[in-house]
C-alpha cells in the first residue's frame, strides 16, 4: 500500500541502503529513534535489524591491565587499588607508560574489529540491512575525548570500517541529555563530547537532527523524510 508522503515500496526496495547509523552523546535519543525507524521500515516491508555497537573493551583493557601488573611487579610497587583505579580511568591507564601508549591504538582497533564483525558484518553477509545504534563516529568521538585519537588513527578507522550510507547525528544540549539520563557522566564530559560530535558531523557532512525541542513524532518524521530523500 502506498504510504502518503513517502515513495512506494517498489521504489524504495532497490534503493534503500543497508547500513544506517544513529550517533550522538548519551541521552540524545539514539536508541529510541533507531528502534522506531527500524519498526517503521519493517512495517513497510523493508527488513532492517537493530544493533548496538558501542565500543566494548574486550581486548584492550585485559591486555593493558596485564601490562600494568607486570610493570608494577617489576618495580616493586604492586598496588591492587591503584590497578583498579587505572583500569577504570582510561586516560590515566593510557598515559601510564610508553609500552601502553605504543600498543593501545592497535588494541582498540582489535576491539572494534570484533564488534564490527559480530554486530554488522555477519548480518550484511546474510543479506540483512542494519540500523546501528552507535558506530564508527561514536568510536572516533570516544577516542578523541580520551586523547587517544589522531589523524592517523582516524584514517585507519575509515579504511577498516565501511562508513554508513546514512548517518543521523542526534543533537541535544548537554543539560537536556543529563536531565534525560541522570545516571550518566558529568555535564562537563557531555559538553566536551557534544563539541567533538558536531566537529565530526561537520567534517564528514553527516545529517544533524535537533532532538531537543520538537515532539518525538515530529523528529521521527523528519528522520524518515531525510532517509527517503537520501535514497531516492
Amino acid at each position: 500500500m502506498q504510504v502518503p508522503g513517502y515513495p512506494s515500496l517498489k521504489e524504495v526496495l532497490g534503493k534503500l541502503h543497508r547500513l544506517i547509523c544513529f550517533t550522538g552523546i548519551d541521552g540524545s535519543g539514539k536508541t529510541t529513534h533507531a528502534f522506531s525507524v527500524a519498526k517503521s521500515l519493517n512495517e513497510r516491508g523493508l527488513a532492517f535489524e537493530y544493533t548496538w555497537c558501542r565500543w566494548r573493551r574486550t581486548i584492550s583493557y585485559p591486555i593493558t591491565l596485564l601490562i600494568s601488573l607486570i610493570f608494577m611487579t617489576q618495580r616493586g610497587n604492586f598496588n591492587i587499588h591503584k590497578i583498579k583505579s587505572d583500569f577504570i580511568e582510561r586516560k590515566t591507564l593510557y598515559l601510564q607508560n610508553k609500552a601502553i601508549r605504543k600498543i593501545w591504538p592497535y588494541l582498540v582497533l582489535l576491539d572494534l574489529i570484533i564488534i564490527y564483525f559480530y554486530e554488522i558484518k555477519l548480518r550484511v553477509l546474510l543479506g540483512r540491512s542494519v540500523i546501528c545504534d552507535r558506530y564508527i563516529w561514536d568510536w572516533m568521538a570516544d577516542l578523541y575525548y580520551d586523547g587517544i585519537c589522531n589523524n592517523k588513527l582516524e584514517r585507519m578507522l575509515l579504511r577498516l570500517f565501511p562508513t554508513p550510507h546514512t548517518t543521523f547525528v542526534l543533537d541535544v544540549y548537554e543539560e537536556c541529555a543529563l536531565a534525560r539520563k541522570n545516571d550518566m557522566d558529568s555535564l562537563k564530559r557531555l559538553g566536551l563530547l557534544r563539541v567533538i560530535y558536531l566537529k565530526i558531523a561537520n567534517k564528514y557532512h553527516l545529517t544533524i537532527i535537533n532532538n531537543e525541542e520538537d515532539e518525538f513524532a515530529a523528529v521521527n518524521k523528519k528522520i524518515l523524510e531525510e532517509l527517503f530523500k537520501n535514497d531516492t
